[in-house]
């Protein structure tokens, strides 16, 4: 700690001796844009041109995302030029005498037209502005009836993985349509549903917080965003497309999405119903409450469902979850601006849905010495899940010099799900090896059933104030939010287990018991910050944060009494828990920054103290009284040597406490072979995290460069220590509970242990290949987790290494001929320090296709095509399989608006569904059900109706 003050006071002192050297006159200000509200322009060009003495001397920067500029230069006369693409070029002639602040340009938007020119060139591919990658989707061909997931697909760096967008090595958290928030935070829904011929450039950055980009000081809040920017001849009118289709085996699917777009008012409705898997929204509306009551695997996809290439509507392609699903959603997203004051966005989802699946998994635990112990399961379940979503965001600029933002959120659920497993904890070796008898040495077998019924809710709300003063980056902001949750869940499970010894059996249990579970937690939060201008080029912030968090669970188990046949009134003393936790934090700061044409550079750091408050009530025990004090640094370096060129490196410092289910002292058997207990005295986590990104755009030879570096280093990570029992045993818990483990049972209770660390690696190269008329884009990575653990009472390691390459080639030769090959080849290195026999290397294989061609009076055939091969894993888990989906079709009707095709999907019946999950104690292999071969006959329209040319 020591050491990172003295680097914080040495890095504080450089930059203001810095400062005080580059004491020369500074021109700067801010440009704002737009017809029915004024946006701040990023990327303008600002240009300083030398007069007389000066005329050798020119100078050029570009507009941040606030819009901000500053350039240094000699004292003269120049001439002064701002442009920007859509708008007209300012011209004006200046003295600079001394530093001088133009405050807000607003720039016009330019009106005059073009007749009859052609112009052909090659379209220019990326730019890079700032932070900021553009990518020109004109450089992108893809057919006419193409979704916005289907073009960026083809931009470097941005691929889809697990149903998910990454762009630059990150996942998506957000996607924006012309700067306006479209349906919250879910990214899926504009990708699946915008069209890409409506779509004129693609805009890949970091989004900050609201608070930072009033400030200007990044909070290290921000968040992996892509833009859509709309093209202006699309921006008046409606379009959109409705589809309906069946087939064999009772098969359906309809929907459709309709954008509305009348000035600043945009309204935009999607809704889908079908039985085959479909889904065009995200994973949180799905899984729902169903985690709660799951066998702790998670979600995984199958072979169709995820890969390279995503799926629209009509398109054939199996969806995005395991087992067979049936979906019905509808949302909503509306927004508007009203003058230049007051701009409101908003969104409302509903999903019902219901799924069934089953599981086969092979696990394999990381024991000491030559201890062998696996565990296999078969699971069966059912589930269906309710769920309504709404989001809004209103800003109001009540004047020029304050701005007001509330963003309130409101989820409901409701699920019920019922599940049935049949597991065996065994040693695979021989039993008799003298003999050569080969049966496996079963500790225990078990069948668990269970049902369950759960609701909850949750509630945001936060507000935000910024007061501006007449002298130029002088501000003070608040922000005040609430965040409350409340789940309630019923769980009925019924348990047999049996157990052996030296393949014998010795005991049979049955249990029957019922669970009541009643979790609130509301979290207050306040921040105020203070900006002032210091030096010429200088800002300053202080910063206070506030944070409250109480929690209360109330969990009750009774065992079922089979002698009266009744479940008991009194709570089980042992699987029950009252538990209440308050936690809070408070936090001051300070942050410098300094910034030029070229450079941003700020440092910082916070004091933080933390007070942690825990109460047991039920059963009563000690309660939990801890403080917490740490000093927690910050960094962002952003160096722009040119317009081609950006470079930014970013480190924070941050603490995590304990969730209130980690600090529960109750055993949790949900799965009685695998008990889950907390630990009332852990400490919170203390997480280093620092990020390194260069991105290069060439606009004139269409070449894209982009390299990521990402690492993290976590104090006190929550990690689960695990004991498998190899005879009848007590255990003694960290909070001074006796729990009776019967051989072949394991319990993972939750502790603090050194040494997690974490680092990867992404770059992406893009080009264009003229001879095929295609771009390719390279993608390279690779990663690092050391994940620490205690198995028996030994600390262990897991350390997982991954490398991967790939190649994504995407045809540019016509909007009629439109294809796109990807192959990616990632390799795994497994190592354990407990048990180096458990070390594992395996690898797996994806090529992917995608062809689309128009021909003839409207015939249209399309193809997707992945091949899968998995090696290395469990014996029966490795598999080589290949999935082909394709359809024929013929446009017709005014305009070609109406398509009827004819598809198959899993033509070669192959799907298959496998996934590998490593944790620090065990590594296991998961087949799931997928939905096999079907044929459908489908009809599309096509809504377009633009008012604009």
């Amino acid at each position: 700690m020591k050491n990172l003050k003295k680097i914080f006071a040495l890095l504080l002192s450089s930059m203001i001796t810095f400062t005080a050297i580059a004491q020369t006159s500074v021109i700067s200000g801010i440009l704002h844009g737009g017809q029915t509200k004024e946006r701040p322009l990023t990327g303008a060009t600002v240009i300083l041109t030398g007069k007389g003495d000066n005329a050798d001397i020119k100078r050029h920067t570009i507009s941040n995302q606030e819009g901000f500029y500053s350039i240094k230069a000699p004292k003269g006369k120049y001439k002064f030029t701002v442009s920007f693409m859509g708008y007209e070029t300012i011209n004006k002639d200046i003295d600079l005498t001394d530093n001088m602040d133009l405050g807000t340009i607003r720039m016009e938007v330019r009106t005059e037209t073009l007749d009859a020119i052609t112009v052909k060139a090659m379209a220019t591919r990326s730019e890079q502005k700032g932070d900021t990658t553009v990518f020109n989707s004109d450089a992108f061909k893809v057919n006419k009836n193409a979704s916005a997931e289907e073009l960026v697909q083809k931009m470097p760096g941005v691929v889809m993985e697990e149903g998910k967008v990454k762009a630059q090595g990150e996942e998506v958290k957000k996607i924006l349509v012309d700067g306006r928030e479209f349906f919250g935070d879910d990214p899926n829904i504009a990708l699946k549903n915008l069209p890409a011929e409506m779509i004129d450039r693609v805009e890949v950055y970091d989004q900050q917080s609201d608070q930072a980009r009033l400030t200007g000081f990044d909070d290290g809040n921000a968040i992996k965003a892509i833009n859509i920017v709309t093209r202006k001849n699309n921006r008046q009118g409606q379009f959109g497309k409705v589809y309906v289709g069946y087939g064999m085996d009772g098969r359906y699917q309809a929907g459709g999405a309709v954008n509305i777009f009348k000035g600043s008012s945009r309204l935009s409705i999607v809704a889908m119903s079908n039985n085959v898997n479909q889904q065009n929204f995200s994973s949180e509306d799905i899984v729902g409450l169903s985690n709660s009551a799951s066998t702790g695997r998670g979600r995984r996809s199958g072979g169709g469902g995820s890969g390279m290439y995503g799926s629209r509507g009509e398109s054939f392609m199996v969806g995005g979850s395991n087992g067979i699903s049936k979906t019905n959603a509808i949302g909503i997203n509306y927004s508007n601006s009203w003058a230049s004051k007051l701009e409101l966005t908003s969104s409302y989802f509903f999903n019902a849905s219901s799924n069934r699946n089953t599981e086969d998994a092979q696990r394999e635990y990381f024991l000491s010495g030559d201890s062998l112990m696996h565990y296999h399961d078969y699971s069966s379940s059912n589930s269906v899940n309710y769920n309504h979503r709404m989001n809004a965001k209103l800003e109001y600029k009540i004047d020029p010099n304050n701005t007001l933002i509330f963003t309130p959120s409101f989820s409901i659920q409701d699920n019920t799900s019922d599940y049935l497993t049949t597991s065996q904890t065994y040693d695979p070796r021989p039993r008799l090896p003298e003999l050569g008898v080969s049966q496996m040495t079963q500790s225990a077998d078990q069948i668990n059933g269970s049902t369950n019924d759960n609701v909850g809710y949750t509630f945001k709300a936060d507000l935000l104030y910024q007061k501006r003063f007449d002298k130029q980056f002088r501000s003070f902001t608040i922000r005040a939010g609430i965040n409350t949750t409340n789940r309630d869940g019923l769980r009925n499970q019924e348990t047999r287990n049996r157990y052996y010894t030296l393949g014998t059996q010795t005991q049979d249990t049955t249990v029957k018991q019922r669970t009541d579970t009643d979790n609130k937690t509301t979290r207050w939060s306040a921040t105020f910050a203070y900006t002032e201008p210091v030096f010429s080029l200088g800002m300053i912030q202080a910063s206070y944060d506030l944070d409250y968090t109480l929690s209360d669970i109330d969990k009750a188990n009774r065992k079922y009494d089979f002698v009266n046949n009744h479940f008991n009134d009194d709570r089980d003393s042992v699987l029950s828990n009252e538990y209440t936790s308050d936690y809070l934090t408070q936090r001051a700061g300070l942050t410098y920054r300094i910034r030029n044409e070229k450079l941003m550079l700020s440092v910082g750091g916070n004091y933080q103290m933390a007070s942690l408050v825990g109460n047991q009530i039920f059963p009563e025990r000690p309660n939990v009284d801890q403080t917490y004090q740490n000093f927690l640094p910050n960094l962002m370096l952003d160096y722009r040597p040119s317009k081609m060129h950006n470079f930014r490196v970013f480190y924070r410092a941050s603490t995590s406490s304990p969730g209130i289910t980690d600090l529960q002292a109750v055993i949790d058997n949900s799965n009685p072979m695998s008990l889950k207990v907390g630990n009332p005295k852990l400490n919170q986590s203390y997480r280093h995290w620092v990020s390194a990104r260069y991105n290069y755009s060439n606009p004139t030879q269409g070449i894209t460069f982009m390299a990521g570096l990402f690492g993290s280093l976590v104090n006190d990570y929550v990690a689960n220590a695990t004991t498998i029992a190899s005879r009848d045993m007590t255990y003694l818990t960290q909070g001074n509970q006796t729990i009776q483990l019967t051989k072949g049972q394991q319990l993972s209770e939750t502790r603090n242990i050194d040494g997690y660390r974490s680092v990867s690696g992404a770059l992406t190269i893009g080009f264009p290949v003229s001879f095929i008329k295609s771009n390719v884009n390279l993608n390279s990575s690779a990663g690092y987790t050391r994940l620490p653990g205690m198995t028996n009472n030994q600390k262990l390691f897991t350390n997982s290494t991954s490398l991967a390459q790939g190649i994504v080639i995407g045809s540019n030769i016509s909007e009629k001929m439109d294809f796109t090959l990807g192959y990616t080849f990632r390799y795994y290195f497994i190592q354990n320090t407990l048990q180096s026999t458990k070390n594992n290397n395996y690898y797996t294989q994806e090529a992917s296709g995608r062809w689309n061609w128009e021909f003839g009076p409207g015939f249209i055939f399309s193809s997707t095509g992945s091949y899968y091969n998995y090696a290395g894993l469990s014996d029966g888990y490795n598999l080589n399989y290949f999935l082909l989906n394709a359809s024929f079709g013929k446009k017709f009707l005014k305009d070609n608006r109406g398509e009827l095709k004819v598809g198959v999907i899993d033509a070669l019946n192959q799907n298959k569904s496998l996934v590998r999950n490593v944790t620090d104690s065990y590594y296991e292999d998961v087949n799931s059900l997928i939905l096999g071969r079907y044929y459908m006959v489908t009809f599309t329209y096509a809504i377009r109706n633009f008012k604009m040319k």
